[in-house]
């Protein structure tokens, strides 16, 4: 319960109600519905990102040589002694094999990077060594676990390990940045990644197609096993022991990316955030001045009477049912209209 000075017009109140809770079962649109993330996430400094108009999240712009990186608010880090679920949807550009370099979905412990954000352009993604480096070097996020949806095959350098197997059109892989295992050293005494869970578009396809992809992913705190899915491609489940990966329960996440001699749009929208989503739930005002009668409404629903008047203070009470972990922030009270 609370109590919210509502300045609205006199005759007419159009009121969507967005909640904070987890909700599955999200249909995909041309953009997804999505959560806006003022308060929960933040282009760290120094890079190319932007959150443009209704919370779509602009990794890079269609340039070259550009560097990204979103995080999510202190606030909203992750805490790994529970269970969560979260969906987010990613679109990789349109420019099929023209497209470079891609973004990374990440989990970290690194604060200084979070703030201050001096990674590399190109193959690295935001996340990886330096892939340009003959020596080992720190630019890798420390404490870290990454999935990439990388849309450019680097050669024989950072993409050496890949299996020579046809056109490289994309591909999604995990590894942990930060571990010296996450890397092999080549003939060249370049550095190339290991790719776990190798996993590629079929049927021709490319990961940039312009299309909005989903990307699920699912913590079980008592096994310490994160699953992930990107697509319709197969679910990926990964064992992390968050002390030895991370050094702690709570981890920053969000999502990295580059450009490089040539380019892609990368954007990221989020539809499930952890506690945070919109849920259909019975919310009953109440004029405290007792001159209207109580006005109850679901999410979406719009009153178009003169049941609320500007200045008045309203009692609301809100009365989820079947949830787990759920809050209420009135701050995502949104398109409040006269």
């Amino acid at each position: 319960m609370g109590r919210r000075k509502l300045a609205l017009g006199a005759t007419m109140l159009t009121m969507l109600l967005t909640f904070i809770c987890i909700n599955s079962g999200r249909t995909q649109a041309a953009i997804p519905a999505h959560i806006p993330i003022d308060g929960i996430f933040k282009p760290s400094i120094g890079v190319d990102s932007s959150v443009q108009a209704g919370g779509i999240v602009q990794v890079t712009p269609d340039s070259q040589n550009k560097k990204g990186a979103i995080w999510s608010e202190e606030q909203y880090k992750i805490d790994l002694t529970h269970n969560f679920t979260s969906l987010m949807y990613v679109n990789l550009g349109d420019k099929k094999a023209q497209s470079v370099d891609g973004m990374a979905f990440a989990m970290m412990n690194d604060p200084d990077k979070v703030k201050n954000w001096q990674q590399v352009t190109g193959g690295a993604l935001g996340v990886w060594r330096n892939p340009f480096s003959w020596v080992k070097d720190n630019s890798a996020i420390a404490k870290s676990f990454a999935v990439e949806f990388d849309t450019y095959h680097n050669g024989n350098d950072f993409d050496g390990l890949l299996p020579n197997d046809g056109p490289d059109r994309g591909h999604v892989a995990y590894n942990f940045p930060g571990q010296d295992s996450a890397y092999q050293r080549l003939p060249s005494r370049l550095y190339a990644l290991n790719h776990l869970q190798l996993q590629k578009p079929q049927n021709g396809d490319y990961l940039s197609n312009g299309t909005w992809h989903p990307f699920r992913v699912k913590w079980d705190s008592l096994k310490k096993q994160l699953t992930y899915q990107f697509d319709d491609y197969a679910p990926v489940t990964v064992a992390i022991d968050p002390a030895t990966v991370f050094g702690t329960n709570q981890v920053y996440w969000g999502f990295t990316g580059s450009t490089g001699d040539y380019s892609e749009l990368n954007q990221v929208v989020f539809s499930e955030i952890p506690g945070l989503n919109s849920i259909d739930s019975p919310v009953t005002m109440t004029d405290l001045e007792k001159t209207t009668p109580t006005v109850s409404l679901t999410n979406n629903q719009a009153m178009q009477t003169s049941q609320l008047y500007v200045g008045r203070t309203v009692h609301y009470s809100i009365t989820p049912t079947n949830l787990v972990d759920c809050k209420f922030n009135p701050n995502f009270w949104t398109n409040l209209s006269a």
